[in-house]
């Protein structure tokens, strides 16, 4: 599914914000479900990195992934599920 939103969704809502927010909100909500592979993890984050491009820096929702992300990589997560 976050494979979709990030593919998909940043081509078709490229220039709606709003929308592009909604789903990174999402998407990442998926980082705090119970997964059966770590691999999952990396399918998430390259979804938000694919939608986070199209977002301004001044964004909530930018604010917010990159809080995120400095967790996970801080934490060691963010190596595990890349790997």
């Amino acid at each position: 599914m976050c494979w979709i939103y990030g593919e998909i969704g940043s081509e078709f809502y490229l220039d709606n914000e709003s929308e592009i927010e909604k789903m990174i909100e999402r998407v990442m909500k998926c980082l705090d479900m119970d997964l059966e592979s770590e691999l999952t993890k990396g399918w998430i984050l390259n979804a938000i990195a694919k939608l986070s491009v199209c977002l301004k820096r001044e964004s909530r929702a930018y604010g917010e992934m990159e809080g995120i992300l400095k967790k996970l990589y801080s934490s060691g997560e963010f190596h595990s599920c890349l790997q």
